[in-house]
Parts: C-alpha cells; structure tokens; sequence
C-alpha cells in the first residue's frame, strides 16, 4: 500500500479600497494512495463579512466528492453552493439571507480521493471576493498550494515462529512460587510446543496477596515483536473474613477483577486481566494472550499481580512464546545465507543435484512477487530446504573423495585378479550427482578395497598357497577369549601394561561385518611403556605370510613382528588414532612377508611402544598362509641381504619390500617409492 502526504499551503490576501485582510487557509493532510482524505478551509479576518466567493483548482490526481461537503463552525448557518466550472475547477459560493457575518476558524471540509503516483502538483484557489452586509465588495489576489505525493515503506508483514520449546517450565524459575505437589488440586496444562506440565502455584493461607505474586525474567529472545501467551488463575478459598463472595469474571474491558497477568520490557508492558473464583479448587486456568511485547535488549519480565487483597490462591505457567518476525528481513537473511553457502569454496565438494536445486531455489526466490506472509513464507521455506540440503550434502560428497583419497596408489600383490579389478574400477568411477549416491559409492569403494586387502592376505591371487592359520598359530582371534598358556605378555625394561579385551570400537571387514573383538592394551595411565604379545610357533621350511588386523594412538610404534632366532622382521602397524583407516576407526591391515631355509620355531605378535601418556594399542584376527613351494625367494634368513629383482620379495636396509610388475610395494600393500 503506497502512502501520500499531501501539504497543501494556500494562503488568500484580500485587498482593495476597503480590504480588511481576510485570509484563507488549508490545512496539511496526509493519505495512503487512492484513499480519502479531507482538505480543510480555514477563515481569519472575517469581521463583518457576511459572503465569500471563490474558485478552486485541484491538483492532479486529487478528485472531489461534492456529495460529502461539510461546513465548519465558522460557516454555521450560511448557504453553500459549488458549480462546474467549463475549465474543470469549481466555483464555492457561501452567503447568508439574514446578512450574518461569517466567522473566524473552521469554513470547509472538503473530501477528496487521492490519486497513485508520487510527485508535486500545482492547484490554486483564485477569483476570491468576500461582501459585507452594504455590499461592498473585496477581493483578494490569486494564491497557489502545491500538494506534495510522497512514498512509504510498505506495511510490515510478519512471519509467526513458535519458540516455546527454548523456554523452561520449572516452577523454580518463579519467584513466588512454592511448588505443586499431587495433595493440591490446581491442573496440568499443555504448552504450545506440546508439553504436559504442571502449572507453578503459590497459596497464601490467611493472607490475601496485593502486588506482585509471580515474577521471572526469560533472557536470549533475539530483538523483536512477540506474542507471549500465559496460564494463570486465582481464587479466594471459602470461609476466608476478606473472601469474595462468587466469581468474579474479567469484562471487555478486563477492569473488573483485579489480577492480571502481565509482560514487561524496556519497551512497556502489556498486560490481561483473568478470572477471579470463590473455590477451594480451580475449575478452570485463564489463558492470557499478551500481544505486541517489544523486545529491545534481549529480555523480558513476565508475572502475575493482585492489585487488591482478594485472592490468596494463585497458579501461572507459561504457554506459549511466538516471535513476529519481519517478512521482508528474514527474507533477506535466508537469501543472503542461500547465496554464502552456494559461494563458499568449504562446499566446493558438492557439485551434483544439490549445487543445481539451491541455484535455482536462489533465482525463482530472489523477490517474491506476492506481498503476503504465506508468498514470504513459501519464498523463505524453499531457501531453507535448499540450503539445508546443499550444505548436509558435503558431509556425503567429501566421504566419497576422502574414500578414493585413503585407496589411491594402494595395491595388494597376491590378491585374486577379479577382486583387484573391481576395487580399480570403482576408484574410477565418476563422482554421482547427488550425495545419497555418493555416500553408496564411498562404502562400496571401501568395501571392494577391504575385499581386495583381504584376498591378497589370504594370497588368493596366488595358485597352490595354503591357508595354515588354523594348524599352526593359536587362539588368533580375540573372539576365542585370552589363552594365558598360549600367549605371553612381556613387558619392557621398568614398563609396566597388560593386554585384555574389548569389542566396543571393533572395525568393518570385506563382508560388511562390525562384530568383533580384539586384544587391546598397553599401560594407559603411565608416561611410557613397551608392551608385547607373542606367541611360539614351529613352522616347516617355506614362504610365509602373516597379517593382522590393528591401530593404535598416535605416538605408539607398534609392530608386527616375526622373530626366528636372533633374527627379527617387523612391520610397522597402523598407529592414526581411532578414525579414519581401511577398515574404519583407525584399523588397518599389515602383513609381514617371511622365508624359513628350514623348519624353525619363530614368536609371532605385536609390540608396542610409547613415550606419552594416555596411549594405547589394539589388534585382532592373526592369519598365517604358506606361498607355493616354487614361490620361494632363496633369501635363506630373515637377515639376509639381497639386491632388489623384478617381481620377487627382498630385504632391503632390513626391511621386506615386494616387487611386483616393476613397482615396489610393502607387504601391507602400500606403494613404496
């Protein structure tokens, strides 16, 4: 709705042989466009002037309803007549047959429309006269008035939005209150946002209550208008010397009872009066809907006062609290928050479905046509759930980059080719278009590359191997429980620690399994310790492969270790934390690649060591398989020394490397270079 201010400024100065300054004024008024307004004629000098003629001419835009003319004080009792003019202004004629003078002040109330556009339009109100009782005439110079058009801002649309649920019901909060308690008989009542709660009640025996009864401060309302809605209720018990005798129920006008209750910010307070009972119980609770509470600094004190000695008995609870917000401004954050998160580069990830669904939400709901709450509402609510949606959507497209960023330049050996193949595949695989897909994507990546880790361990990939965990290596999972005759656990010099179980953070194998259990220690409260978890076994001569599954804190070194002799191989395990890892929450699969010149007895298992307080380690699932007779590499020993040969296994600087298809590999299977 555009709003007009008309200024109309006329002033008439008669003049002549007898001129007596007679004056003639209009007053300023102000319209909203195409809306009513009165232009009113004021008169000064009228003395003796008992008619007066003049001509009016209205600015553009400006219409006259003739119909609805109206004669001010100053006027009383004298004749007026308007006729068209052939020009389209008007001629007003005021005379009296009994030659009474006019008066001064109000002559004319003239209703006019006025028009849509803006701007400033001339009029003018000339040819004026004026007589006296003798007929001698006067007549006064032509006066111009200028109307002036000027636009509003448009009224302010509110959008409603329930904050209830941030406010809490406990009748601690009130001061006044002494609590409820299952002997009394005041109600439950239901907030706004769904909440049965009980109402916060206060008795006063004897006494009757005068001023305040209940108070309490909400604090951390962003500035604003609000609709806080309250319960309340209060009654004079019989057989009270100042009890009311019957009920007494607010009128229109809530003048009547005498408690109200009430909301109050720096801004004013805005208050209802309630229902008063003669009862020993309360037969109902009083709503009191407190409109237009400003909110300029954050807070606002709500209550209930008594403002006479009438009631003794009073309860109050809160029911409801709704922010006004403004439509138009609300609408201009979520745009503004829409268009950030489109241009920020930490959402650069997400380059699908969504990145097209907020683009386009932006552009339909950049204005909104229609100037209605529900037009803003609609326009706001597609901006949210686009934006909620694009942003929600990083988490999954960053999941799907991190997972081809863990497996990339990862590659298992004496894995089975299909198994190799598949995990390659998916790794090229072009990023989907929506983040529900990538999300499919990331966990079938892992998976593949979980499968591809695995089968290499198991050297599927390698015809005539032999899976010999089972015949040779004991108790090998942690789900067997502990075998103390089996597995020893050897401290360091001056460490202390041990090795139990746990099963709460257990990792994600090739089969989608997360059900395990694993052997996890060290000595967690102390600045450092060096723990081992070994165990004898006699193996015949051959190639072997032993592989198991761990993690560890950041600062623990913890290895895999064979050791025949006084000879000792060991792999370094993974050691990020409890995030993160092929196997999810840290967990990693390592395998150490040996040779045997003859049947020999060798320990097998995990050290750890560490130089930091709060660490720890944990490990799982030995498996132990023999390479093929004619796979053998002719090392001898686990110390022997060799130069590197194409697609063979070879210590280098006393460390096993794999060489395979001329690349160099550990043999965990990460690339070397």
């Amino acid at each position: 709705m555009k709003r007009r201010t008309y200024l109309t400024a006329l002033m008439l100065a008669a003049i002549g042989s007898h001129a007596a300054g007679q004056t003639l004024s209009v007053q300023p008024i102000e319209a909203e466009t195409n809306q009513q307004a009165e232009l009113v004629v004021t008169a000064e000098s009228m003395t003796a002037m008992t008619a007066l003629q003049f001509n009016l001419s209205l600015p553009e835009g400006v219409t006259l309803d003739e119909t609805a003319i109206t004669k001010g004080a100053a006027a009383s009792g004298h004749t007026l007549e308007v006729r068209p003019l052939t020009n389209g202004d008007r001629l007003f004629v005021l005379y009296h047959k009994e030659n009474t003078p006019l008066a001064n002040g109000e002559l004319l109330r003239l209703p006019v429309t006025v028009g849509s556009e803006a701007g400033t339009f001339e009029g003018k109100l000339y040819t004026v006269r004026t007589a006296t009782a003798d007929a001698v005439s006067h007549k006064a110079a032509e006066a111009n008035f200028s109307v002036t058009v000027k636009e509003t801002m448009p009224e302010h649309i509110y959008i409603e939005t329930d904050q209830t649920a941030q406010f809490p019901t406990d009748w601690q909060g009130w001061n006044g209150a002494t609590g409820f308690t299952s002997t009394n008989f005041a109600p439950t009542v239901t907030t706004n946002d769904g909440r049965t709660v009980q109402v916060c009640e206060k008795f006063d025996g004897s006494s009757a209550a005068e001023g305040t009864v209940f108070t309490r401060t909400l604090t951390g309302l962003t500035n604003g208008i609000y609709r806080i809605e309250l319960y309340g209720a209060a009654s004079s018990t019989k057989g009270r010397d100042t009890a009311i005798s019957s009920d007494m129920t607010a009128d229109n006008e809530g003048d009547e009872t005498a408690v109200y209750l009430y909301a109050k910010t720096a801004c004013g307070t805005v208050s209802r009066y309630i229902p008063v009972h003669w009862a020993t119980s309360f037969s109902e609770v009083a709503t009191a809907v407190l409109d237009g509470v400003e909110v300029t600094d954050g807070t606002v004190e709500i209550g209930m006062v008594s403002e006479k000695k009438y009631t003794n008995w009073h309860v109050v609870q809160i029911k409801g609290v709704t922010a006004l917000v403004d439509a138009e401004e609300l609408h201009a954050n979520t745009l503004a928050r829409a268009e950030a998160a489109l241009s920020d580069a930490a959402h650069a990830a997400v380059t699908g479905e969504e990145r097209t669904a907020l683009s386009q939400a932006i552009s339909t709901n950049t204005t909104v046509a229609e100037q209605t709450a529900e037009a803003y509402k609609a326009a706001i609510s597609a901006l949210d759930n686009a934006t909620a949606t694009f942003t929600a959507a990083q988490a999954d497209y960053e999941k799907l980059a991190a997972a081809k960023s863990l497996v990339q330049g990862r590659s298992y050996p004496f894995a089975a080719e299909a198994k190799k193949a598949a995990a390659e595949a998916a790794l090229t695989e072009e990023t989907p278009t929506n983040a529900a897909a990538c999300a499919v994507a990331a966990e079938a990546l892992l998976t593949k590359f979980r499968q591809y880790a695995e089968s290499s361990a198991l050297l599927e990939g390698v015809d005539g191997s032999e899976d010999v965990t089972a015949t040779y290596v004991k108790n090998p999972k942690a789900d067997e429980g502990i075998d103390a005759a089996v597995w020893q656990t050897v401290l360091g010099e001056g460490s202390g620690g041990s090795i139990g179980i746990r099963s709460d953070e257990p990792w994600t194998d090739g089969s989608g399994g997360a059900v395990h259990s694993y052997f996890d220690g060290g000595n967690w409260g102390a600045t450092a310790w060096n723990v081992t978890f070994r165990q004898d076994i006699t193996l015949p001569a051959g190639r072997y492969l032993l592989t198991a599954v761990g993690r560890s804190a950041q600062d623990v070194a913890m290895t895999l270790f064979v050791v025949n002799g006084e000879s000792e191989q060991g792999e370094e395990m993974a050691h990020i934390g409890a995030t993160g890892g092929l196997f999810g929450r840290g967990w990693e699969q390592t395998s150490a690649d040996f040779e045997l010149a003859e049947s020999a007895t060798v320990s097998i298992g995990v050290r750890g060591e560490t130089h930091a307080q709060y660490n720890w380690m944990s490990f799982s699932d030995f498996r132990l398989v023999q390479f093929p007779a004619h796979m053998t590499t002719g090392i001898g020993g686990l110390d022997a020394v060799t130069s590197p040969k194409a697609n063979g296994k070879y210590l280098e600087n006393g460390r096993v490397v794999i060489y395979h298809d001329g690349k160099k590999f550990s043999p965990t299977g990460i690339q070397l270079k």
